[in-house]
């Protein structure tokens, strides 16, 4: 059994085949209690204590940016104790918690999450999941490639 504790990082690649449509939500990540990253009409989000969380969200929150079909995605989700993270492609989709956070963030208990479950009904492709008992920023992902053997995909984030 993994035992990740309450700072850890998960990255994973994903290959949607469908667009999933209206209530039809599949899981990537499961991390118990209903948090974890989720696929949703065809947009891929973070979901912790009861908030969902759209990628690159517009000042009047009315424009998603759509997970492109058939094509690999770069996922990362931290959690450093206090905050959590969620980056897609590269970018930084969203913080939970924290002093600038508009969402709160509860944390994991000392003996991390309580389900570690990838791809629960996902149709499409996970692959080069990688784990770390620890918070890595998105800046070590980009300095260090440790996580590009895919070259992440050049979209529009607005």
């Amino acid at each position: 059994a993994v035992q990740l504790g309450s700072e850890f990082t998960i990255s994973f690649w994903v290959y949607p085949t469908t667009v999933p449509g209206a209530n039809q939500t599949q899981q990537l990540l499961e991390l118990g209690g209903g948090n974890g990253i989720v696929y949703d009409e065809g947009v891929i989000m973070s979901q912790l204590d009861s908030y969902r969380q759209t990628p690159f969200p517009s000042t009047n929150q009315t424009h998603v940016h759509f997970t492109e079909p058939n094509m690999w995605h770069h996922v990362v989700f931290v959690a450093d104790g206090t905050t959590a993270s969620f980056y897609m492609d590269n970018h930084t989709v969203f913080g939970y918690g924290g002093a600038s956070s508009t969402r709160k963030f509860t944390g994991f208990s000392a003996a991390g999450p309580g389900l570690l479950q990838f791809g629960l009904n996902f149709v499409g492709y996970i692959d080069e999941v990688k784990m770390w008992t620890r918070a890595v920023g998105l800046e070590e992902f980009t300095s260090s490639h440790i996580m590009f053997a895919r070259e992440v995909p050049s979209q529009s984030t607005g």
